[in-house]
């Protein structure tokens, strides 16, 4: 069998397409990527086959360069300059790769239009992979899209009537500007802008794969009926990289520190926010280890912490005491995995929601806003969480659970296998 896999995005956004890659290519499949150029060296490492669409693309460099983008403009800019002009080209490049590949499945990401629009026209089996439940856009179990939704208070009943038809409305408003804005590509395309909707794509999809525990977000009553949640994507094989030397070396003096970990996006606009959480750790007297952060200066003000540009998440969280994060999928997952329990400083997209649901399984206290951050804040949220054995106990439960479950990359594979079969 042959699957092509295309995505594009942080790496938040790759890496669980590789992972996916990884075990469909160890049940035998045949895989091929269509990727940004600027992603091609990624896959090729895993000794993948990769074909390329478009000039190459630094989504980082792009937030670095935008700030705005954690804010609600945010998500249209970044739909406008960085995904909306590469979906002729991908379009394009997918329809030659399955007349030269002839796969048995396309599965891409949903921000991926192009490479949809070529499989839907080719007539070949189509999958779109949901990182995160937010892009179901269910009425039933909606997202929210910031701290101060009023989606955030679903739970009484007397206002859950008021909250859906605000649910509708609002996915109503997301799909019509995504049509409007891809109508244009299709006509540059040439191709018949009918049936290839943006909203028409998951009623389409003959799987959505919604890679996220049960644990996290269950099924909804209006989910569509082609929805499988297989869990939370990880490697097939263990990382063979330790963690370096001098993180190991400051573990040994200073046992179960605070680690905070924005991944690779929401770390490039976070300085303010590394300074606070040090400020809070020095105040409690609690060891850090800032992972991603490049300020030279936090080490020099504060004593017993630590930056560092990268470590394995899977080696690094299960020495922590407590984890500060932004509530990113894949560190979501990460975090959910060690065992530990959260502080989450959430930025832009799907990290409100994020937030809310790791909230609400009680593995996080409630989040903060960036925005109104302080240090007297962040020391009470850390102090709190720390202090709180229901907290750790919930923490330490989901983790087991995630231990012990098939792998969510093992499991997607098997699903998507089972389609083309």
């Amino acid at each position: 069998m042959k699957i092509i896999l295309s995505t594009g995005g942080t790496q938040g956004d790759l890496n669980p397409f590789l992972y996916l890659g990884e075990a469909l290519r160890d049940k035998g499949a045949e895989v091929l990527f269509a990727l940004n150029p600027f992603d091609k060296l990624k896959a090729e490492k895993r000794g993948f086959e990769v074909i390329t669409s478009g000039e190459p693309f630094d989504v980082d460099e792009f937030i670095r360069k935008n700030t705005d983008i954690a804010t609600l403009k945010g998500a249209p800019k970044i739909w406008r300059q960085g995904y909306l002009p590469r979906q002729k080209q991908m379009y394009e490049d997918i329809t030659k790769a399955i007349h030269s590949f002839r796969p048995d499945a396309v599965v891409s990401h949903p921000l991926c239009i192009g490479s949809q629009w070529a499989a839907l026209d080719a007539n070949i089996k189509h999958v779109i992979i949901c990182l995160q439940p937010m892009p179901v856009f269910s009425v039933s179990d909606p997202s929210i899209i910031s701290l101060n939704d009023p989606l955030k208070f679903t739970e009484p009943a007397l206002l859950k009537k008021v909250l859906s038809i605000l649910t509708i409305l609002r996915s109503f408003v997301v799909r019509k500007y995504m049509d409007h804005s891809l109508k244009k590509v299709a006509s540059d395309i040439g191709i018949e802008y009918k049936g290839h909707l943006f909203s028409d794509m998951f009623s389409r999809a003959d799987l959505i794969l919604g890679l996220w525990s049960g644990d996290f977000r269950g099924y909804a009553d209006d989910d569509p009926k082609s929805l499988k949640i297989s869990g939370f994507p990880f490697p097939v094989k263990s990382s063979d990289r330790d963690l370096s030397d001098e993180v190991s070396a400051f573990l040994k003096e200073n046992p179960s520190p605070v680690i905070v970990a924005m991944g690779t996006s929401a770390r490039n606009i976070a300085s303010d926010v590394y300074d606070k959480i040090s400020q809070a750790c020095d105040d409690l007297n609690k060891p850090c280890i800032l992972v991603g952060c490049t300020d030279p200066s936090i080490t020099e003000k504060y004593t017993k912490i630590m930056t560092t540009p990268f470590e394995p998440y899977d080696k690094l969280f299960p020495s922590a005491s407590l984890i500060v994060h932004h509530a990113g999928m894949g560190t979501c997952a990460n975090v959910f995995k060690s065992g530990k329990p959260s502080v989450i400083i959430p930025f832009f997209a799907d990290q409100f929601d994020n937030a809310l649901r790791a909230e609400r399984i009680g593995v996080a206290a409630k989040a903060l806003s960036r925005s109104k951050l302080t240090v007297v804040k962040l020391r009470s949220a850390i102090q709190n969480t720390l202090n709180s054995p229901e907290t750790r106990e919930k923490a330490e439960k989901l983790a087991e659970k995630l231990r012990t479950a098939v792998n969510g990359s093992v499991a997607g594979a098997d699903e998507i296998l089972r389609l083309v079969k």
